[in-house]
């Protein structure tokens, strides 16, 4: 499902327009994004929950030249 989609079934299932509904979708992604940004957890029950993980820098290797190369602090949503 698309954002467009879910802004569409949003105007039909509320009765709103679709601009309205629009506005309504654009700020629930951007409460989420903003959320995450700054290392807040999302929980929506019976859906889902995201959440900034780190990981810890490591010593890796390069398979190419075998070659050790350290790594940097990750982090990536879960």
């Amino acid at each position: 499902m698309t954002k467009i989609e879910i802004t569409r079934d949003l105007a039909d299932t509320c009765g709103l327009m679709v601009p309205h509904a629009k506005q309504v979708t654009d700020r629930f992604f951007e409460l989420m994004r903003d959320a995450i940004t700054n290392g807040d957890r999302i929980e929506i029950r019976n859906f889902g929950s995201w959440e900034i993980s780190w990981s810890k820098p490591k010593l890796g290797r390069n398979p190419k030249n075998r070659s050790e190369e350290h790594t940097s602090e990750l982090q990536s949503p879960y």
